[in-house]
């Protein structure tokens, strides 16, 4: 009967601490969705105005096998720059790191120049 009464304790406690690390993440993800809601808003658009840029910029969007999980990040090429992509595992100077068993650490470079994007391989 003293075990069941500490497994019943046990039971609670793990439940409120549960309930309180969804709270936190709640109120996380609340706070996340407002900062981005207010930089928006500061920089005079937010969702419209992503779309109206993604038009006209040059830019790339995730895939994921999760169709929930692809196009959620969004990456601007900035003009007449030089964006260096590498492993995630073996970072070094790259300005996008990737995932995956094939990325090599000095995978490639994108060069914008005049919004007319050059895929290459790094020289280093």
């Amino acid at each position: 009967k003293q075990l069941e009464e500490e497994m019943a304790a046990k039971m609670a406690e793990n439940e409120k601490m549960l309930a309180e690390m969804n709270k936190s993440w709640e109120e996380k993800l609340k706070e996340a969705q407002e900062q981005a809601l207010k930089e928006a808003a500061e920089s005079g658009g937010g969702a419209n105005a992503e779309e109206e840029k993604k038009q006209t910029v040059p830019h790339i969007l995730n895939v994921h096998e999760d169709d929930l999980l692809s196009r959620a990040v969004c990456y601007f090429f900035p003009k007449d720059d030089i964006i260096n992509f590498g492993n995630r595992n073996n970072p070094g100077v790259e300005e996008i790191l990737l995932g995956g068993v094939s990325i090599r650490p000095d995978h490639c470079r994108v060069h914008n120049t005049d919004d007319k994007l050059t895929l290459g391989v790094r020289d280093e």
